[in-house]
């Protein structure tokens, strides 16, 4: 049985693995796509437009990290770090908006971004389906 746990969970975090290394690979195409947009992003962020560069490089080496299996710990926590820090930023800056449209979490609406939370909540439940003992 444990064996078995034990496997499952290895699927999983292979899974999570590559899911991530999509995600931050796509979110640097897209950056590299739509320049522009990624520079407004990091300057309402207050932060220099040449940010926007230096997170695309970010997200190409930990989506490489992630997809190639090399040191994926390190990776995993960086990116963490990163975004704790891009949250902190826009609520610092922001929470006044951010509290004001916090109903928007609990209403579903047809975008990308709520499509993609939904999908994250359907993984934490698989990952929980599997893994829960009852």
């Amino acid at each position: 049985m444990a064996q078995k746990i034990a496997g499952t969970r290895d699927r999983t975090v292979e899974i999570t693995r590559i899911a991530a290394g999509f995600v931050f690979l796509s979110a640097a195409v897209f950056r590299v796509l739509h320049h522009a947009e990624a520079v407004a992003e990091v300057t309402r962020l207050h932060l220099p437009a040449f940010a926007s560069t230096a997170i695309v490089v970010f997200e190409v080496v930990v989506s490489t990290m992630f997809f190639l299996n090399i040191r994926v710990r390190v990776a995993a926590l960086a990116t963490i770090a990163f975004l704790c820090g891009a949250i902190a930023i826009a609520l610092a800056l922001y929470w006044s908006e951010i509290l004001a449209s916090i109903h928007e979490l609990f209403v579903f609406n047809a975008n990308p971004t709520d499509i993609l939370l939904h999908v994250m909540y359907i993984l934490f439940l698989i990952i929980l389906f599997r893994g829960a003992r009852k």
